[in-house]
């Protein structure tokens, strides 16, 4: 029984050491936020005062340099817009130039493509236009063949004839 309080006992005081355990690292953990927000806000002012400083030493800079050359802005100001007109101008000019260039290169294309597509039907109209007469050649020249194979053969049977006639001329001369 003097166990089992004791071990309630012990365990009572883990427990308590556990609560207080987190309750320290809560407290530190707040502690180191507000360290740090401390430390952003600390940051955060520096830079603003630097920054207030630099805009306000620019400023002084800027006054004397507008009080001393108020010829030298007009100047520069007016060289500005001289140049600006020339960059707008070579931009237009650029512009211009370069649809010029896809038109000519659309044009060329095209010219070259219509040109392939004559090249190709003349080619094609040539190609079957001698077809044409190369068939034709070849029946007139089969046509030729057996016209003299036939007029050989009748050259042949009137030489015959006229060798026979002659023949029977001669015999019957001589009766």
């Amino acid at each position: 029984l003097e166990e089992e309080a004791d071990i309630a006992t012990k365990s009572a005081v883990l427990q308590e050491n556990e609560k207080l355990r987190q309750a320290i690292q809560e407290d530190e953990r707040a502690k180191m936020q507000q360290e740090k927000e401390l430390f952003l806000e600390q940051a955060l002012a520096d830079e603003r005062r630097r920054l207030h400083a630099q805009a306000e030493d620019e400023r002084v800079k800027l006054d004397q340099i507008l009080s001393e050359s108020v010829d030298k802005e007009k100047r520069l100001a007016e060289e500005v817009i001289k140049q600006r007109e020339k960059s707008v101008a070579m931009s237009e000019e650029m512009h211009r130039l370069k649809h010029k260039y896809a038109d000519d290169q659309t044009k060329t294309k095209l010219q070259l493509q219509d040109m392939l597509h004559g090249l190709q039907t003349q080619w094609l109209y040539e190609k079957n236009h001698l077809d044409e007469k190369f068939v034709e050649a070849m029946r007139l020249l089969t046509k030729a063949h057996a016209d003299i194979v036939y007029l050989t053969k009748k050259n042949d049977a009137l030489e015959r004839q006229l060798y026979d006639l002659h023949e029977q001329h001669r015999v019957n001369g001589q009766h």
